[in-house]
């Protein structure tokens, strides 16, 4: 008797998610960030510090998602990383290279 086409089709998944985790291990991230800060300035010299130290990794053919409450700066990170927040510390490297220390001219086109 044979398997049920979902535990093939499941096992085919397991199969596929291996071989991209084996094809990324050792490879450099195409996304790397380490402490990742940005604080936005508020009224009496004060500052909201919306992201506070974020570190991650993001390899290619790899999923990753945010997840977290209302306000707790998920959106603050997506924007940093595509360039329409700037960090106020830390470094956001794509495959190894500083955007924010560009000229404008190539890191739009590396956006």
């Amino acid at each position: 008797m044979s398997a049920p086409t979902t535990g093939r089709a499941a096992e085919r998944a397991a199969d596929q998610a291996a071989n991209r985790a084996a094809e990324t291990a050792g490879q450099a991230p195409v996304i790397s960030v380490r402490g990742l800060k940005v604080r936005f300035p508020l009224a009496g010299g004060r500052n909201l510090l919306a992201v506070d130290g974020v570190d991650f990794d993001i390899h290619a053919a790899e999923t990753f998602g945010v997840i977290g409450e209302s306000g707790s700066g998920k959106s603050t990170i997506g924007r940093a990383l595509v360039g329409l927040s700037d960090p106020s510390e830390g470094e956001i490297l794509h495959l190894g290279r500083d955007l924010s220390k560009l000229p404008r001219r190539e890191r739009r086109l590396a956006r």
